[in-house]
């Protein structure tokens, strides 16, 4: 059966789909060994316990993963809008024809053979609407109808690994994987830097609406919040389907390569580098300068740079660079531009006293903290100057302190 998948083929490699597909055949033609047969029903049974770590997954359910996961002609041409050539319709239905018989086919039927009373291959904890407009699709029967639902389904969510995450981190290899825990805060859960949120939410509308816009540098002292507004844009912008990528400093010489990965994909893409810093000796910061203005390469037109740093310039200088009186022009300006690429330049100051004990008088409140204003105020005082600073990070553990009676 799924020797017949032209677009689909990788199917074929799948373990889980195989041994499915063999009990599909060996039950339609009624010639099987019994023993074997419940051998590769509970192998499959068991490879479906594994294949999720989030919910149990029916076989369907399963399938209907892989067919989002697919990256192939006909996926990827849905997303950028190319209208599918009579060619491709028809191998494409040939190919959901073959799914649509794995996903219609009577799972109670294998487990009555397999001896299973459960039918554990049709159970399924699953809540995923991706998933769930798959499986209304192949209940049709009519392939010119699927396939039209099925391109809806493609230009809605993407296909590939980008599909079912809104976060990714670049790997240890260089592949993307996707972030499944990926948990920012809201804007309207961090205190103080209105202006600055101001300015960084109407530059992500600007890029989602397709309208002219900037990289972002962010720069500050630590525990200000850059990190945090920045994947406070994602709820914000999901309906855009804005997706997050972080990218390490050791990654830079992969960005290109992301470039093709998300060019002309379904959504917009942060591309997110935090707390940045370059030593003397570092010279990735000419690559990353180069990449996001002077490369022949032009950045994909859905991706948008997100740089948060403590320094200002990024680039840290030596003292006996600024001892050199004879270059300190040219010294000033390589340390410069790096961060003159950003259209959007956005200072994160530490608080000042007055500012500090507003955040902390927010975030009390938010945790409906019962206490008079002058102990709050004298106890996140004292907080601060233990901890050595002051800013939303040190009022949010301080907060966090008096929840757990530590204080």
């Amino acid at each position: 059966m799924i020797q017949n998948l032209v677009l689909y083929r990788q199917l074929m490699e799948d373990p889980v789909i195989h041994e499915y597909n063999q009990l599909v055949q060996w039950a339609e033609s009624n010639q099987y060994n019994r023993i074997t047969f419940k051998s590769i029903y509970y192998s499959l049974c068991s490879r479906l316990l594994d294949s999720s770590k989030t919910a149990l997954l029916s076989i369907t359910d399963y399938i209907a993963i892989e067919i989002i996961k697919s990256d192939n002609r006909f996926s990827l041409s849905v997303q950028i809008k190319e209208p599918l050539s009579d060619s491709l319709s028809k191998i494409a239905m040939n190919d959901l024809k073959v799914l649509r018989k794995l996903m219609s086919f009577d799972l109670n039927r294998l487990s009555e053979l397999a001896e299973d009373p459960n039918c554990i291959i049709s159970c399924s904890e699953l809540e995923n609407p991706i998933i769930d407009s798959v499986h209304s699709a192949f209940i049709s029967e009519n392939p010119s109808f699927l396939l039209d639902e099925l391109c809806l389904i493609y230009a809605n969510y993407g296909s590939g690994i980008f599909a079912f995450n809104n976060a990714f981190r670049v790997g240890s290899n260089g592949d993307v994987e996707g972030i499944s825990r990926f948990d920012p805060q809201t804007f309207e859960t961090l205190s103080g830097y209105e202006d600055e949120h101001k300015r960084l939410i109407n530059n992500a509308q600007a890029f989602v609406d397709d309208l002219p816009y900037h990289h972002a540098l962010l720069v500050g002292s630590s525990g200000t919040g850059k990190s945090t507004s920045i994947r406070a844009l994602i709820p914000m912008f999901e309906k855009y389907h804005l997706k997050l990528i972080e990218i390490k400093k050791h990654h830079i010489k992969s960005i290109p390569v992301l470039f093709e990965k998300v060019y002309n994909r379904r959504g917009k893409f942060i591309f997110f580098l935090d707390d940045l810093t370059f030593e003397e000796e570092e010279s990735d910061y000419k690559l990353l300068k180069s990449i996001i203005e002077g490369s022949a390469e032009s950045i994909p037109p859905n991706v948008c740079f997100c740089v948060t740093s403590n320094r200002r310039h990024v680039i840290k200088e030596s003292i006996h660079e600024r001892e050199d009186q004879i270059h300190l022009s040219d010294v000033i300006n390589e340390n410069t531009s790096l961060s003159d690429r950003f259209g959007l330049y956005l200072h994160y100051y530490e608080p000042k006293q007055k500012e500090y004990l507003e955040i902390v008088q927010n975030y009390a409140k938010r945790n409906s903290i019962d206490i008079s204003e002058e102990e709050l105020y004298a106890n996140a005082l004292q907080f601060s100057r233990n901890s050595g600073d002051r800013s939303g990070r040190t009022a949010k553990q301080f907060i966090t302190n008096l929840l757990a009676g530590l204080f």
